[in-house]
């Protein structure tokens, strides 16, 4: 949209750069190829529905972490990717990453206890500290 469309617009509005802060609001509808998509039509777009479907399954994944994980594990845990079938999670410590990797077993079992993560059949534990 060139400078002209916007004067066009403003001056429409009877808008005045000396005056304050104007509550009016002028939509502007153009039919540029240029100009930005509202973001409903952007996810509706195919590669952001499948970053949205995927950060929705790590979620559901990490709220039934949460809830398997014994006592203060939970705020020291993240789900960070689901790669195939191994789970990858971050702890903020290495002395954290190396005890759910003695409970891996078990929280693999837990974990396939819900039959919509019954496809995970390994965990991997990476650590990022806390910033």
């Amino acid at each position: 949209m060139g400078a002209n469309a916007c004067t066009r617009v403003l001056s429409k509005a009877k808008w005045d750069p000396n005056a304050a802060f104007s509550h009016r609001m002028v939509v502007m509808q153009t039919n540029n190829p240029k100009d930005p998509a509202p973001i409903k039509d952007l996810l509706k777009d195919s590669s952001f529905s499948s970053i949205i479907r995927k950060a929705q399954a790590l979620l559901k994944i990490e709220q039934a972490l949460l809830e398997i994980l014994p006592g203060d594990f939970g705020r020291h845990c993240r789900v960070m990717n689901l790669n195939g079938d191994a789970l990858v999670i971050a702890t903020d410590s290495s002395s954290m990453a190396t005890s759910l990797r003695f409970r891996e077993d078990e929280l693999l079992n837990e974990i396939q206890q819900h039959t919509q993560f019954n496809f995970i059949n390994s965990i991997q534990f990476c650590v990022r500290p806390k910033r």
